[in-house]
């Protein structure tokens, strides 16, 4: 098993401590050593030979996802992986080590919060089919979008 970390830059992301977006994706709140507020996202991915492909496959969906339902795009880097025992372990120890932020907003339902909750709604409901998603026509639109918000 295998957890893999990046760091994702959304000014949305210091709205929250800990969300976790499914078993296999949490975000954790974190401040760069910059002061720039961000959020480490753990992947958390089944021995494989390309663990790294899926792990992003993973975050890239939930940041296309937060793009559709936001208009706002993030972007992620420093992908890091480690060794864990198991899915349970997720999250519990970082790689990249940035400080965490203990708390900002305990009101998850905060209006900041909104976006981040749909757009885990709507992740939630196509994250079965993420690899064929990713791999289509389809996911290379949304891609194309995404990077379109990103430039603008």
């Amino acid at each position: 098993m295998h957890q893999v970390e990046a760091i994702i830059e959304w000014d949305l992301m210091s709205a929250f401590n800990i969300l976790i977006i499914s078993d296999r994706l949490i975000l954790e709140s974190v401040i760069s050593p910059s002061g720039d507020h961000c959020a480490l996202a753990y992947v958390g991915v089944e021995d494989e030979t390309n663990f790294f492909r899926t792990a992003t496959s993973y975050l890239e969906l939930f940041l296309l996802t937060c793009a559709l339902t936001s208009d706002i795009s993030a972007t992620y880097r420093n992908v890091i992986g480690t060794t864990i025992s198991s899915l349970n372990d997720l999250g519990k120890q970082s790689v990249i080590g940035y400080e965490k932020i203990h708390v900002l907003n305990e009101n998850i339902q905060s209006p900041i919060n909104k976006p981040i909750l749909l757009a885990k709604g709507r992740f939630r409901e196509l994250e079965e089919d993420r690899q064929e998603i990713i791999d289509s026509y389809l996911g290379l639109a949304l891609r194309y979008y995404y990077f379109a918000l990103q430039a603008y």
